[in-house]
């Protein structure tokens, strides 16, 4: 007989004490087999009584062969890049793999990648290609109208960006020579190394940082196409593009954006805290999650120059994106400013004092 014990490191010590005389002793028709996904957490007494046998992901291509096999016998009609994209989906796990292959099969017809994908309301490998190979060639409108068609068609665009990051991930793996660890067919790895040659590294960093910013807006957005839309926008303006607007408009060192009226200002501190409300209310019909950015800064007047302060630099550099910029701006010219506007970071201080005075108004003086 075989006994398994799953989920082994769950044992409390007292019961994995009481094991270790079976374990040392066992009869000769039992084997006994302690399956676990943290074994550092058994105890040496009971590892050291046991055979260890580590299992790990199997390749995308296994997965992708088992599946035939199965298919075969079942008699299911499935192409080989529906395997491969079932394979890709079960995360290295044969069990979910099958277990994916059994409700495709109800798909009905030969099954392929296109329709496993509308099946499983996921996108497919090569459309998340497509829209990163346009990218390269800065052809934002294309891409947003492929997001905004996937988006109408059900997708789930946090399942797009999580495709999307795990896609320039890959392009990173091959820039950094490291294809062969990818669980990618050879015609996918010769296709990402198409797109790594047209991409520096750096640009490849900043594509990853600013879908991982996008995926965390996407919670937050009242509209959800929007934090993708603006990370399409910042990342196909040209150099010439960027250079052109900078000769038109210049910044304010160390500048956010001008809202117009020239350098010199007649603007109080007092009229700029009386409008920031309103200026957040016109922002806010552009982003909800940058308007709730800028609600967590501080704006004051400095020399004629309104100051947004932040304490954290992510919040900055958000506001430093170029649609970010002009949304400002414009929300200040319409509420009748005409004063340039800067933003910087003041991290607090690690450490503060403790204020005994406060602490004991706060808890109705029991201190």
């Amino acid at each position: 007989k075989i006994y398994i014990l799953d989920e082994a490191h769950q044992l409390s010590k007292a019961a994995s004490n009481a094991l270790l005389k079976t374990l040392e002793e066992p009869p000769a028709h039992a084997i006994f087999v302690l399956a676990t996904t943290d074994p550092e957490k058994l105890l040496p007494t009971v590892i050291s009584r046991c055979q260890r046998f580590d299992f790990h992901y199997v390749s995308v291509d296994e997965i992708a062969k088992y599946l035939g096999n199965i298919a075969d016998k079942e008699k299911i009609k499935i192409s080989a890049d529906g395997l491969q994209f079932v394979a890709r989906q079960s995360g290295g796990s044969v069990r979910d793999a099958v277990s994916l292959l059994e409700q495709a099969s109800f798909i009905g017809g030969e099954i392929t990648e296109e329709k496993l994908a509308d099946w499983f309301g996921l996108v497919n490998w090569q459309t998340v290609y497509q829209i990163t190979d346009w990218l390269t060639e800065n052809k934002a409108k294309e891409i947003l109208a492929k997001i905004d068609e996937l988006y109408h068609n059900g997708l789930d665009l946090h399942r797009l960006t999580g495709s999307w990051i795990t896609l320039v991930r890959q392009i990173l793996s091959v820039k950094l020579g490291n294809a062969d660890t990818l669980s990618l067919s050879k015609d996918q790895v010769k296709q990402l190394q198409a797109l790594a040659e047209k991409l520096p590294i750096q640009k490849v960093l900043e594509i990853l940082q600013d879908l991982m910013w996008a995926s965390k807006e996407m919670n937050e957005a009242v509209v959800l196409q929007v934090p993708l839309e603006i990370v399409v926008v910042k990342l196909t303006q040209t150099e010439e593009q960027v250079s052109s607007k900078e000769k038109k408009e210049p910044p304010a060192s160390p500048g956010v954006a001008e809202s117009g009226g020239g350098s010199e200002s007649t603007l109080t501190s007092e009229e700029v805290e009386a409008v920031w409300p309103k200026v957040l209310e016109k922002v806010r019909s552009h982003s909800q999650t940058l308007a709730a950015t800028l609600a967590r800064a501080q704006v004051g007047l400095d020399m004629g120059t309104v100051v947004i302060k932040f304490t954290n630099r992510f919040h900055k550099e958000k506001l430093e994106q170029v649609q970010s910029r002009e949304w400002l701006a414009e929300a200040f010219r319409d509420n009748g400013c005409g004063a340039k506007i800067t933003c910087t970071v003041e991290v607090p201080p690690a450490e503060k004092p403790v204020d005994i005075q406060n602490i004991s108004e706060v808890f109705g003086g029991m201190v």
